[in-house]
């Protein structure tokens, strides 16, 4: 099992630096995502205040990266998948228009 103990008290300037690696790192693979970028990350409420935490910024990032590659891992072993399935099946003569 892996951790990582992220500081509460990170600086504004680690964090955002921290945060660019991830999504260049995200990004990279998969630049349809940009849109997924927000600056609601961290985002919550104390009260009436709204309030700002790079810890659970960087936590909610983190946690969304891991299950987007999880996402595209699986959707690429579906893709094999189903390229296997259609290889037995044009050997055996299925789906062949002739």
């Amino acid at each position: 099992m892996e951790t990582l103990d992220i500081s509460g008290q990170i600086s504004d300037e680690k964090a955002a630096r921290i945060e660019e690696l991830i999504w260049a790192r995200l990004l990279k693979h998969n630049p349809h995502l940009e849109h997924l970028r927000s600056d609601e990350m961290g985002g919550f409420m104390d009260g009436a205040v709204k309030r700002q935490s790079h810890p659970l910024a960087l936590t909610q990032l983190l946690i969304t990266c891991h299950l987007l590659i999880a996402r595209e891992e699986l959707n690429q072993e579906i893709r094999k998948r189903i390229e296997w399935v259609n290889s037995l099946l044009l050997k055996k003569g299925v789906g062949s228009r002739e």
